[in-house]
């Protein structure tokens, strides 16, 4: 185990610690992405095709957010995921998942192509919230909203480490190679402590009016 999984699994635990009265949307999905982690580390699943494994958990990831976005509550962002999510598959995924290879190389490439396809779907959703409460007039509004509010808030972290994984780094001065080599790494180790950091005032929020007034 290197230094980055160390992040990776530490963050991931203290975040599903922090997230765990907020209900089984927040926590079940971290925990379960700890558990994919650690076999693909294992080696158990040498010798597939990841194409159909990261069509799969990409699918999960951006139909999380899809739930935690709540934008089919809305007819334009319903419409504008839809054709998001149309577009991805048909112009992305599927024509990676059909091609014939035999080259190890090649499916690898493929696969993370489709990954980060599925990632610009949760770009976009997360998008959508973020204009939609800047935006808004009802209520509490704008960036503060963001924070408040459990699924938005919770959004952010997923976006910047979806942003990460689909966006091209090498272009950052100095350190864009080694930006570049680790992208994966880096967004798993922003995704989990991202979390971390936007919950843990809340966490402690919570437990001190519940020791406060015996709740």
């Amino acid at each position: 185990m290197d230094s980055w999984q160390i992040s990776y699994y530490l963050g991931g635990t203290i975040a599903a610690f922090l997230c765990w009265n907020l209900g089984w949307l927040y926590y079940v999905p971290i925990i379960l992405g700890m558990v994919m982690d650690i076999t693909l580390s294992s080696g158990l699943l040498n010798g597939i095709d990841f194409r159909q494994f990261t069509a799969i958990s990409g699918f999960l990831y951006a139909l999380w957010a899809v739930v935690l976005s709540d934008v089919f509550r809305d007819r334009v962002e319903g419409v504008a995921t839809f054709a998001l999510i149309s577009l991805s598959f048909f112009f992305g995924i599927y024509p990676s998942l059909t091609e014939t290879t035999s080259d190890p190389r090649r499916s690898i490439e493929l696969a993370t192509g489709i990954l980060k396809m599925w990632m610009l779907v949760v770009v976009g959703l997360t998008l959508m919230v973020v204009v939609r409460s800047v935006a808004s007039k009802k209520g509490r509004s704008g960036l503060g909203d963001l924070i408040v509010n459990p699924r938005k808030r919770f959004m952010i972290p997923l976006g910047l480490w979806a942003a990460i994984i689909a966006t091209p780094l090498d272009w950052i001065p100095i350190i864009g190679a080694w930006v570049e080599s680790n992208r994966f790494h880096i967004a798993a180790s922003t995704l989990v402590w991202g979390w971390v950091v936007f919950e843990i005032k809340f966490y402690l929020q919570a437990l001190y009016i519940r020791r406060k007034y015996g709740l």
